[in-house]
């Protein structure tokens, strides 16, 4: 058996892309996607192979009716890959409903999802077919003794970072313990409880972010095994500022150590959230502290700050903590942040 999908795009960024079959990306491109190719080989790049597999799996009508699918794998014969990158393209009965295109990363020491798009229009009438395209991915990462480790970058609109979190990605945490880690995830996190897409959540580029699927994590995946756990979340306040209004909400991590304070924007229709404060939770000579790590401002004035230490500040009034100190750890941006603000608090 013998097949050659074209895949002819017309311009040489990637970044943007669109086609007769009105699909929407659920990801993003690597961080060298196709564009080293250059505009020759990208005008003429294909998939072919003498044999391909073909592999049989199920997705699900809008009404839950199970269908069957096919996901086609190709191999592309581009010179400049050195036979490294496969495809796999998704068809119920002659429709075409997405594909996956994965290839070694750069270390070596994991696959790489370069880019998965999957048919996405008013017409819609599949449901899974991501999700499907992504196991045979993890089954690729094994084939090539990865274990089944995923890297890719999410980024684009909408933001596809919350549907890999759900399916056991994660931002891998920095070793600094990074203060933008702890803010993603907080808000990746508030952004899936409230149904509110991620790129409505913040500014660019933070709507965006480097993901993996670890070995442990992609047998999970593999086994239907969701290893998103639903943090804690808790209206604190809400209060207008200039116009428009704001809430803070308290959350919990799954580990109980660690908290988040976030002010939130509900009247913006482009940046909900402004700030995150990171708190650590402290116990000495029988007393629990509330200890402020630090702050992420993406956008906020004196104002929503002010706002956010009224919040924290009425954690410990609700018996949360018996007090609220500030970090000797804190970063000097964050430190001139709350040297701004009137609300104070004692050093740790």
């Amino acid at each position: 058996m013998s097949c050659n999908f074209n895949f002819s795009p017309n311009f040489l960024n990637t970044d943007s892309f669109s086609n007769t079959n009105k699909i929407q990306k659920i990801s993003s491109f690597a961080s060298l996607p196709l564009t080293f190719r250059g505009h020759k080989h990208l005008e003429n790049d294909t998939f072919e192979c003498s044999k391909n597999e073909i592999y049989k799996t199920k997705i699900k009508d809008l009404k839950g009716n199970e269908i069957e699918a096919q996901i086609v794998e190709t191999k592309s014969d581009n010179p400049f890959l050195e036979g490294r990158e496969t495809k796999f393209t998704m068809n119920v009965d002659g429709k075409y409903l997405g594909y996956a295109i994965v290839q070694d990363n750069r270390k070596k020491d994991k696959l790489e999802l370069v880019q998965l798009y999957t048919e996405e229009n008013e017409h819609r009438s599949h449901k899974g077919a991501g999700v499907e395209l992504l196991k045979r991915a993890v089954t690729e990462s094994q084939k090539r003794g990865y274990d089944g480790a995923i890297s890719l970058h999410a980024s684009h609109t909408p933001s596809p970072v919350a549907f890999y979190y759900k399916n056991n990605f994660v931002i891998p945490a920095p070793k600094n313990d990074n203060i933008l880690y702890q803010a993603q995830n907080a808000s990746i996190q508030y952004s899936i409880s409230n149904n509110i897409p991620f790129d409505k959540m913040v500014f660019p580029p933070y709507n965006s972010a480097y993901m993996e699927l670890t070995p442990g994590a992609s047998k999970a995946f593999m086994r239907g095994e969701k290893l998103y756990k639903e943090r804690i979340f808790e209206t604190i306040d809400e209060k207008n500022i200039d116009g428009n209004t704001y809430d803070t909400t308290f959350i919990q991590s799954p580990n109980e150590k660690e908290y988040f304070v976030l002010a939130t924007n509900k009247t913006s229709k482009t940046c909900k959230a402004n700030l995150v404060v990171v708190l650590k939770e402290k116990e000495e000579n029988n007393k629990k502290y509330f200890v402020i790590r630090d702050f992420f401002d993406y956008c906020a004035d004196d104002g929503v700050m002010d706002f956010a230490l009224q919040s924290v500040r009425k954690l410990q009034q609700q018996g949360k903590c018996d007090e609220i100190l500030i970090s000797k750890d804190m970063s000097r941006y964050s430190k001139r942040l709350y040297e701004e603000c009137n609300e104070k608090f004692s050093n740790e």
